[in-house]
């Protein structure tokens, strides 16, 4: 009688310990599949919605600090022409390139996102306005080799647009000026602008 009693411990133990263990594996598993879903399958950044939010989130925390918020927005130059020329797997790969160099180079500095075809966006939480143009020139120091390893005979480019937070600023007007000046850094010659 007391083999079968110990024998029931045991086994309602080893049933609470797995139940345990099934809670932690689902928890697991909900976790993954969150942050899965933010991410964009093909760069590994975060998707347009999840970088929105992000830099919501950052306004809303710079706004009780002190501290400076920068934007950067990246651009390919030509990369229509990739696609056109070299097809789309191409033009997928160039992206991943461009995704992972992004991500590696600002590391835990700031976050990346993915928030059009062939446009990135790089949120960077207590990052004045001359600091953010050395993490561009830099980046686009970087992206400069990742394109010519990647298509040396096109000849696309990175140009970027930096925008500081002003106080009091909407995300739609934050985001905004950094379009602009990503645009204008196009034509630039060093194709890094800041408004």
């Amino acid at each position: 009688m007391l083999k079968l009693i110990a024998a029931y411990q045991i086994t309602g133990a080893m049933m609470a310990s797995l139940n345990v263990m099934k809670y932690k594996i689902k928890w697991c598993i909900k976790r993954i599949i969150q942050h899965i879903t933010k991410k964009d399958p093909l760069t590994g950044c975060y998707d347009y919605k999840n970088t929105r939010a992000i830099l919501s989130d950052e306004i809303k925390n710079q706004k009780n600090k002190t501290q400076c918020l920068s934007v950067v927005r990246i651009n390919i130059g030509y990369f229509m022409a990739i696609n056109y020329d070299l097809g789309h797997d191409t033009g997928d790969y160039v992206l991943r390139c461009i995704g992972q160099s992004i991500r590696e180079s600002v590391g835990k500095r700031g976050r990346v996102g993915r928030v059009g075809g062939d446009d990135f966006m790089i949120i960077y939480p207590g990052v004045e306005r001359e600091v953010a143009l050395k993490y561009a020139d830099d980046l686009r120091y970087n992206l400069d080799k990742v394109l010519k390893s990647a298509c040396s005979h096109h000849r696309p480019f990175c140009y970027f647009g930096i925008a500081l937070l002003r106080d009091n600023e909407s995300i739609d007007s934050l985001w905004e000026r950094a379009d602009q000046a990503s645009y204008k850094a196009k034509w630039s010659s060093n194709h890094i602008e800041w408004l």
